[in-house]
Protein backbone atom coordinates (compact mmCIF):
# COMPACT_ATOMS: atom_id res chain seq x y z
CA UNK A 1 0.00 0.00 0.00
CA UNK A 2 1.11 3.45 -0.80
CA UNK A 3 2.80 5.91 2.14
CA UNK A 4 3.72 9.51 2.28
CA UNK A 5 7.68 10.49 3.22
CA UNK A 6 6.52 9.93 6.86
CA UNK A 7 5.20 6.65 6.59
CA UNK A 8 1.93 7.09 7.06
CA UNK A 9 -0.92 6.07 4.98
CA UNK A 10 -3.38 7.53 2.28
CA UNK A 11 -6.71 8.58 2.74
CA UNK A 12 -8.77 7.68 -0.48
CA UNK A 13 -11.92 8.95 -1.40
CA UNK A 14 -14.33 7.00 -4.16
CA UNK A 15 -17.23 9.73 -4.92
CA UNK A 16 -19.85 7.92 -6.83
CA UNK A 17 -21.93 10.95 -6.48
CA UNK A 18 -23.82 9.93 -9.96
CA UNK A 19 -24.89 6.00 -8.94
CA UNK A 20 -26.47 7.17 -5.74
CA UNK A 21 -30.00 6.87 -7.77
CA UNK A 22 -28.66 3.64 -9.26
CA UNK A 23 -29.07 1.60 -5.80
CA UNK A 24 -28.08 -2.08 -8.11
CA UNK A 25 -25.18 -0.32 -9.75
CA UNK A 26 -24.11 1.34 -5.81
CA UNK A 27 -24.37 -2.13 -4.63
CA UNK A 28 -22.10 -4.13 -7.46
CA UNK A 29 -20.15 -1.54 -7.48
CA UNK A 30 -19.10 -2.11 -3.60
CA UNK A 31 -19.44 -5.83 -3.88
CA UNK A 32 -17.28 -5.92 -7.09
CA UNK A 33 -14.68 -3.39 -4.44
CA UNK A 34 -15.02 -5.64 -1.52
CA UNK A 35 -14.83 -8.60 -3.52
CA UNK A 36 -11.35 -7.65 -5.14
CA UNK A 37 -10.21 -6.12 -1.85
CA UNK A 38 -10.58 -9.32 -0.37
CA UNK A 39 -9.05 -11.64 -3.36
CA UNK A 40 -5.87 -9.20 -3.42
CA UNK A 41 -4.99 -8.79 0.36
CA UNK A 42 -2.49 -12.04 1.95
CA UNK A 43 -4.24 -13.23 5.17
CA UNK A 44 -3.51 -11.87 8.20
CA UNK A 45 -5.42 -13.94 10.70
CA UNK A 46 -6.20 -12.14 14.25
CA UNK A 47 -4.13 -8.76 13.78
CA UNK A 48 -4.02 -6.45 16.41
CA UNK A 49 -5.43 -3.44 14.65
CA UNK A 50 -6.22 -3.43 10.82
CA UNK A 51 -4.17 -2.55 8.26
CA UNK A 52 -6.94 -0.84 6.00
CA UNK A 53 -9.95 1.05 7.28
CA UNK A 54 -12.82 1.11 4.76
CA UNK A 55 -16.08 3.24 5.26
CA UNK A 56 -18.82 3.20 3.29
CA UNK A 57 -21.28 5.99 3.34
CA UNK A 58 -24.47 5.73 2.63
CA UNK A 59 -24.91 1.78 3.06
CA UNK A 60 -28.27 1.75 2.81
CA UNK A 61 -27.96 2.11 -0.78
CA UNK A 62 -26.06 -1.27 -0.83
CA UNK A 63 -29.31 -3.06 -0.03
CA UNK A 64 -31.53 -1.23 -1.12
CA UNK A 65 -33.08 -3.21 -4.49
CA UNK A 66 -30.42 -5.25 -4.23
CA UNK A 67 -31.47 -9.45 -5.11
CA UNK A 68 -31.24 -12.21 -2.53
CA UNK A 69 -27.74 -13.37 -4.04
CA UNK A 70 -26.01 -10.22 -4.31
CA UNK A 71 -26.88 -9.86 -0.02
CA UNK A 72 -26.24 -13.33 0.71
CA UNK A 73 -22.22 -12.64 -1.00
CA UNK A 74 -22.06 -9.12 0.38
CA UNK A 75 -22.94 -10.93 4.26
CA UNK A 76 -20.18 -13.56 2.89
CA UNK A 77 -17.56 -10.86 1.87
CA UNK A 78 -18.20 -8.91 5.43
CA UNK A 79 -17.49 -12.49 7.62
CA UNK A 80 -14.30 -13.07 5.78
CA UNK A 81 -12.59 -9.93 4.79
CA UNK A 82 -11.36 -9.24 8.48
CA UNK A 83 -8.84 -11.98 8.26
CA UNK A 84 -7.36 -9.91 5.60
CA UNK A 85 -6.54 -7.02 7.92
CA UNK A 86 -9.37 -5.09 6.94
CA UNK A 87 -11.98 -3.19 9.27
CA UNK A 88 -15.20 -1.69 7.60
CA UNK A 89 -17.37 0.83 8.38
CA UNK A 90 -20.97 0.60 7.37
CA UNK A 91 -22.50 4.58 7.99
CA UNK A 92 -26.01 4.85 7.18
CA UNK A 93 -28.65 7.15 9.18
CA UNK A 94 -30.66 3.91 10.66
CA UNK A 95 -29.03 0.57 11.27
CA UNK A 96 -32.76 -1.21 10.30
CA UNK A 97 -31.28 -0.16 7.04
CA UNK A 98 -28.06 -2.57 6.89
CA UNK A 99 -28.63 -7.32 6.63
CA UNK A 100 -29.33 -8.31 10.23
CA UNK A 101 -26.53 -10.80 8.87
CA UNK A 102 -24.04 -7.99 8.64
CA UNK A 103 -25.30 -5.81 11.61
CA UNK A 104 -24.31 -9.25 13.59
CA UNK A 105 -20.52 -9.04 12.13
CA UNK A 106 -19.94 -5.22 13.33
CA UNK A 107 -17.97 -5.35 16.84
CA UNK A 108 -18.10 -1.60 16.95
CA UNK A 109 -21.20 0.46 16.64
CA UNK A 110 -21.86 4.34 17.20
CA UNK A 111 -25.72 5.58 17.22
CA UNK A 112 -26.40 9.06 17.30
CA UNK A 113 -29.84 10.14 17.95
CA UNK A 114 -32.71 8.82 16.31
CA UNK A 115 -36.57 10.73 16.59
CA UNK A 116 -39.76 8.85 16.86
CA UNK A 117 -41.93 11.43 14.78
CA UNK A 118 -44.04 8.23 13.27
CA UNK A 119 -44.61 4.98 14.26
CA UNK A 120 -42.19 3.06 11.85
CA UNK A 121 -39.91 5.48 13.97
CA UNK A 122 -40.82 4.37 16.99
CA UNK A 123 -40.28 0.52 15.79
CA UNK A 124 -37.16 0.86 14.13
CA UNK A 125 -35.97 2.59 17.54
CA UNK A 126 -36.90 -0.51 19.57
CA UNK A 127 -35.38 -2.57 17.41
CA UNK A 128 -31.98 -0.64 17.39
CA UNK A 129 -31.94 -0.86 21.22
CA UNK A 130 -32.29 -4.59 20.47
CA UNK A 131 -29.04 -4.58 18.69
CA UNK A 132 -27.03 -3.95 21.62
CA UNK A 133 -26.16 -5.65 24.65
CA UNK A 134 -28.38 -5.63 27.98
CA UNK A 135 -27.66 -2.61 30.15
CA UNK A 136 -28.44 -1.58 34.11
CA UNK A 137 -27.72 1.73 33.40
CA UNK A 138 -29.74 2.75 30.29
CA UNK A 139 -33.27 2.35 28.74
CA UNK A 140 -30.99 2.01 25.29
CA UNK A 141 -34.29 3.20 23.19
CA UNK A 142 -35.31 6.29 25.38
CA UNK A 143 -31.29 7.43 25.50
CA UNK A 144 -31.55 7.06 21.56
CA UNK A 145 -34.21 9.41 21.03
CA UNK A 146 -32.48 11.75 23.89
CA UNK A 147 -29.08 12.42 22.73
CA UNK A 148 -28.29 15.92 21.68
CA UNK A 149 -25.80 17.13 18.76
CA UNK A 150 -22.16 15.56 18.96
CA UNK A 151 -23.60 12.68 21.31
CA UNK A 152 -23.75 9.17 20.41
CA UNK A 153 -24.39 5.87 22.02
CA UNK A 154 -21.53 3.69 21.66
CA UNK A 155 -20.85 -0.05 22.19
CA UNK A 156 -17.58 -1.92 21.35
CA UNK A 157 -15.54 -5.36 21.57
CA UNK A 158 -13.72 -5.40 24.71
CA UNK A 159 -10.09 -7.17 25.23
CA UNK A 160 -11.36 -10.89 24.87
CA UNK A 161 -13.91 -9.75 21.85
CA UNK A 162 -16.90 -9.74 23.81
CA UNK A 163 -19.42 -6.68 23.09
CA UNK A 164 -19.26 -4.09 26.33
CA UNK A 165 -23.04 -2.48 27.10
CA UNK A 166 -23.42 1.01 25.53
CA UNK A 167 -22.41 4.05 26.93
CA UNK A 168 -23.86 7.60 25.86
CA UNK A 169 -20.66 9.67 25.16
CA UNK A 170 -19.77 12.56 23.70
CA UNK A 171 -16.88 11.88 20.63
CA UNK A 172 -13.99 13.89 19.96
CA UNK A 173 -14.71 16.44 17.65
CA UNK A 174 -12.85 16.29 13.86
CA UNK A 175 -9.89 18.15 13.66
CA UNK A 176 -10.08 18.23 9.74
CA UNK A 177 -12.49 19.54 7.27
CA UNK A 178 -15.55 17.41 6.63
CA UNK A 179 -17.02 18.89 3.84
CA UNK A 180 -15.88 18.49 -0.14
CA UNK A 181 -12.90 20.68 -1.21
CA UNK A 182 -13.30 23.35 -3.28
CA UNK A 183 -12.38 22.95 -7.28
CA UNK A 184 -9.21 25.17 -6.60
CA UNK A 185 -8.14 23.19 -3.45
CA UNK A 186 -8.75 19.87 -5.67
CA UNK A 187 -7.04 21.30 -8.39
CA UNK A 188 -4.01 21.85 -6.04
CA UNK A 189 -4.47 18.54 -4.09
CA UNK A 190 -3.92 16.61 -7.34
CA UNK A 191 -1.37 18.94 -9.17
CA UNK A 192 1.10 18.12 -5.59
CA UNK A 193 0.34 14.34 -6.01
CA UNK A 194 3.63 11.83 -6.53
CA UNK A 195 0.68 10.09 -9.12
CA UNK A 196 0.15 13.44 -11.17
CA UNK A 197 2.35 13.10 -13.55
CA UNK A 198 1.37 9.30 -14.31
CA UNK A 199 -2.26 10.39 -14.49
CA UNK A 200 -1.87 13.01 -16.24
CA UNK A 201 -0.31 11.25 -19.37
CA UNK A 202 -2.21 10.78 -22.43
CA UNK A 203 -2.07 7.08 -23.92
CA UNK A 204 -3.64 6.08 -26.70
CA UNK A 205 -3.35 2.71 -27.07
CA UNK A 206 -4.83 1.07 -30.36
CA UNK A 207 -8.19 -0.08 -29.98
CA UNK A 208 -10.27 -3.05 -30.98
CA UNK A 209 -11.88 -1.26 -34.06
CA UNK A 210 -8.60 0.10 -35.26
CA UNK A 211 -7.69 -3.25 -35.33
CA UNK A 212 -10.42 -4.61 -36.96
CA UNK A 213 -10.20 -2.09 -39.50
CA UNK A 214 -6.80 -2.85 -40.69
CA UNK A 215 -7.56 -6.22 -41.25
Amino acid sequence: MRKDSNALGYVNIIRLTDVQDRPKLFSTSMLSLLTEIYSTFPKKGDADKPEVLLFIAEADLIVDEANHALLNQIELIVKLIRSKGIALYFVTQNPTDVPEGVLGELGLKIQHALRAFTANNRKAIKLTAQNYPETDFYDTAEVLTSLGIDEALVSALDEKGRPNPPAATTPRAQERRMNAPTDRKLSELIADSPLADAYNKLINRESAKEILTKK
